[in-house]
C-alpha cells in the first residue's frame, strides 16, 4: 500500500480544512483521518499533492506499469514527449510538476537533479534561457539546492524578457501566474474590448464602456486571483473628455449600479494607444494558437472576398504576417511561432482575429469573450468573440 505519510504535513492540513474537517492533534490520527476521507470519498476538495497520491494509489491498484524516469528527462523533454506518459498518469496536460511527483510517489523517479549544481553559471543561464517559461519554473521548483546557486530574481529577469512585463518583485507563485493561460486569456479578453478590425486599437481607448455579464465575470476572477490592477470609473455623462471628469473610482462589487456607463481602468490610468499595444505585446507560451468557431455554420453567409488582403484600412494586410495561416476563411486561422521564428503575442492573436471578422469596421466585442476549445502539446485552440 502506498504510505500517506509523503505527503507534506502542511498539505495535510489544507486539506482537511478545505473539507471543513476537524483537526486531530497527533499526526498519525490526522493522516488517518485523511485516508478515512479519501477512501470513504467525503471529500470534494483537495490539493494537487493530495489528488496525485490518489491517481498514484489507483495506478498501483491497477498494476499498471510504468518505467523509471530521471528528473532532468521530465523538465528538459518537449511536451509532445511527454504525452503518452502523461496520458498514463491521468492527469491529461503536460504538467511537468505534477508528473515529478507522481513517479516520486510510485518510486519511479530517479532525481538527478544535483547535476545542476555541478555546472558553472554561464551553462546554467544557457540551460536556463533556451528552456520554455513552464519547464524553467518546473526546473527552479524541483532543485531546492538550485535557488542557492540561482536566485529566483534571475528567474524572473527571464520571464519579464519573455513576457515584456516588470516582474522583479514577484515571487515563484506569481511568476506561475504570468505565464499560465488563464492571464494570457485575461488580458487578451480586456484588449478585445477596444481592438477594431480596421485599425486597431482606438487612439484613446475605454477598455470597457459598459456593466455586462462578461465584465462581472472577469471582475470576479480578478478578485479571486487578488489582481490589484483592476479598477473601475463610471462616466457621469459620455459627452464630457476624460479629462474633465471627477475621479470617481470603484473598486467594491457592491458599489456597481448596472444603469450606469462604466470604463474598466489599469492602474487607474486611462490607457493611450501605445500604451494598449504595449500590453498587446504580451507574448504567450504556446508554439501554436489555433483560433477557430466551434459552430461550423457560425456564418450563415460568408463575405466571398478576403478583404483583410485587399481592402485599405490602417491596420496592414494579413499577408504582412506570413505566419498567420488562413486555414478557412473566416472560420479559421493558425498562428505559428515556428514560422514566426520567435513568440507568438497578444497583438498577434488580435490580429488574427480580426480577419475572421466579415468586413473592417467591426470592434471585436460581442460581450461573451474567447473560450478555450482545446490545448494539447504546445498548441492552444480557442474560439473568438
Amino acid at each position: 500500500m502506498l504510505d500517506i505519510s509523503v505527503i507534506p504535513y502542511s498539505d495535510i492540513i489544507k486539506f482537511l480544512t478545505m473539507n471543513n474537517q476537524y483537526v486531530p492533534q497527533t499526526k498519525q490520527h490526522l493522516y488517518e483521518h485523511v485516508l478515512y476521507l479519501i477512501g470513504t470519498g467525503q471529500a470534494s476538495m483537495a490539493p494537487p499533492s493530495i489528488s496525485d497520491w490518489i491517481i498514484s494509489y489507483n495506478l498501483l491498484l491497477q498494476n499498471i506499469k510504468i518505467s523509471p524516469y530521471k528528473t532532468s528527462y521530465i523538465l528538459t523533454s518537449s511536451d509532445a514527449s511527454l504525452k503518452d506518459l502523461s496520458n498514463k498518469l491521468l492527469i491529461g496536460e503536460i504538467d511537468r510538476e505534477r508528473i515529478i511527483r507522481i513517479l516520486g510517489y510510485l518510486n519511479i523517479l530517479d532525481n538527478d537533479m544535483s547535476i545542476f549544481e555541478t555546472l558553472p553559471i554561464d551553462v546554467c543561464n544557457i540551460l536556463f534561457t533556451n528552456c520554455d517559461s513552464k519547464s524553467l519554473l518546473s526546473l527552479y521548483t524541483t532543485s531546492k539546492s538550485l535557488g542557492k546557486i540561482y536566485p529566483i530574481t534571475r528567474i524572473a529577469e527571464i520571464l519579464s524578457s519573455r513576457l515584456n512585463l516588470n516582474l522583479q518583485d514577484c515571487n515563484l507563485d506569481d511568476l506561475k501566474y504570468y505565464i499560465s493561460k488563464e492571464y494570457m486569456m485575461f488580458i487578451l479578453n480586456i484588449l478585445a474590448r477596444s481592438y477594431h478590425t480596421g485599425y486597431g486599437f482606438n487612439s484613446q481607448s475605454r477598455l470597457y464602456r459598459k456593466f455586462d455579464k462578461n465584465f462581472n465575470k472577469l471582475l470576479s476572477y480578478a478578485s479571486k486571483n487578488k489582481l490589484n490592477m483592476l479598477t473601475l470609473r463610471y462616466d457621469l455623462d459620455e459627452r464630457i473628455p476624460y479629462s474633465l471628469l471627477p475621479d470617481n473610482i470603484l473598486s467594491k462589487r457592491s458599489d456597481l449600479d448596472e444603469r450606469v456607463p462604466y470604463s474598466l481602468l489599469l492602474d487607474n490610468i486611462l490607457f493611450k494607444r501605445s500604451d494598449l499595444e504595449n500590453l498587446a505585446s504580451l507574448t504567450v507560451s504556446y508554439k501554436t494558437i489555433i483560433l477557430q468557431f466551434a459552430d461550423p455554420n457560425y456564418w450563415v453567409v460568408r463575405n466571398p472576398n478576403e478583404w483583410y488582403n485587399s481592402v485599405r484600412r490602417e491596420l496592414p494586410y494579413l499577408n504582412t504576417r506570413p505566419y498567420i495561416i488562413v486555414n478557412d476563411p473566416f472560420m479559421k486561422v493558425t498562428i505559428s511561432a515556428d514560422i514566426k521564428e520567435s513568440a507568438i503575442t497578444i497583438d498577434d492573436i488580435l490580429f488574427a482575429t480580426g480577419t475572421m471578422a466579415l468586413d473592417q469596421y467591426r470592434i471585436l466585442d460581442d460581450e461573451k469573450g474567447y473560450s478555450i476549445l482545446e490545448e494539447f502539446d504546445d498548441t492552444l485552440v480557442i474560439e473568438p468573440l
